[in-house]
């Protein structure tokens, strides 16, 4: 990450931690002779350190974009659905090619092999007709540009199945203990198939790591959720665990695995910073993000290449920090 584009990728660090696979019936000590790429990892005995994102990969909401479920679902639909891109006066269109929903894009044939037709994503298609950031973010998730093709039914019947899959047990929506653990609302918040991944490498004893990045508030969250997780707290997911018995250090079998510390890694020309115990975006008028994402006037002059931000100054002058540098 240079100056230009230096954002705060903040780390939450619980001393062992997980990964991500599909949420299913599959009981948790079941799941293990199902992954034969797991089982491959568990014979290597190398340590995991696991970096997670935690957008779109833990949770589905974004306190940076305020984001909500439905439309981080609505995001990652647009990526699955392929056509072919066709100019013709100076019009760019998108077809779509009938297939269902994929990762990967599909094999053109006849015609369109032979043209080199392009196929792309209808994400991928706003982003090449649409050069407005925000117009291109709402189209992106309102699926407006498809103009009621047959393809705009699929993608919405996807949707109704995914926020459906989503939504919580009617008896835990709002329920007390679901709110101590830090789930309000209707909806999950950290996402089933993460608690059962952790579930299934801690029965298998495998040793690994955890660290949550986030450029956003997001944090604080997990910590309630995953906490209330390791203290059989939590009214969803603790079930995988209780034979174990918690995950707080009171059984000398099992390490505390519940996240104490909230860090901040800032990056300039000098190299990152870990400001230790500290959850920070810079001063409140001019934080380290909006510096990031400053733009220069169509016609104006080009945006300045010095890093005004004095980051390193405000740690250790007003938040008189703890740091660790160069590692």
């Amino acid at each position: 990450m240079g100056a230009q584009e230096s954002r705060l990728c903040r780390h939450a660090v619980s001393c062992r931690f997980c990964f991500v696979v599909k949420e299913n019936e599959i009981r948790t000590e079941d799941r293990l002779k199902s992954l034969p790429g797991l089982q491959c990892m568990l014979a290597d005995e190398v340590p995991l350190i696991l970096h997670f994102d935690v957008n779109k990969t833990v949770i589905l909401s974004d306190s940076i974009s305020m984001k909500g479920v439905e439309d981080s679902i609505r995001e990652g639909i647009s990526e699955l659905y392929w056509g072919e891109l066709r100019t013709a006066d100076s019009k760019t269109t998108w077809e779509w090619v009938g297939t269902g929903p994929s990762i990967e894009p599909p094999a053109l044939s006849g015609k369109s092999a032979a043209a080199g037709s392009k196929c792309c994503n209808y994400r991928q298609y706003v982003k090449t007709v649409i050069k407005d950031s925000a117009d291109r973010k709402k189209l992106v998730r309102t699926w407006e540009l498809l103009d009621n093709l047959p393809v705009q039914g699929e993608m919405g019947r996807l949707l109704e199945v995914a926020m459906e899959r989503m939504e919580l047990q009617p008896g835990l929506q709002d329920c007390k203990d679901a709110k101590a653990a830090g789930v309000a609302g209707r909806t999950y918040n950290m996402l089933p198939s993460f608690f059962h991944l952790v579930a299934a490498l801690q029965l298998s004893g495998r040793s690994f790591a955890v660290l949550f990045r986030s450029f956003g508030a997001d944090h604080e969250k997990v910590k309630n959720e995953w906490n209330a997780f390791c203290e059989l707290r939590h009214p969803l997911f603790s079930r995988l665990i209780e034979e174990m018995g918690p995950w707080d250090g009171t059984d000398p079998a099992i390490p505390d695995r519940r996240i104490h510390s909230v860090h901040t890694l800032y990056r300039d020309h000098e190299g990152p910073m870990l400001i230790l115990d500290c959850f920070t975006n810079g001063p409140k008028e001019a934080s380290w993000d909006s510096w990031a994402k400053k733009k220069p006037a169509p016609e104006g002059p080009p945006q300045p290449q010095d890093d005004t931000r004095q980051g390193r100054e405000y740690v250790k002058e007003v938040l008189k920090a703890k740091t660790v540098q160069g590692f």
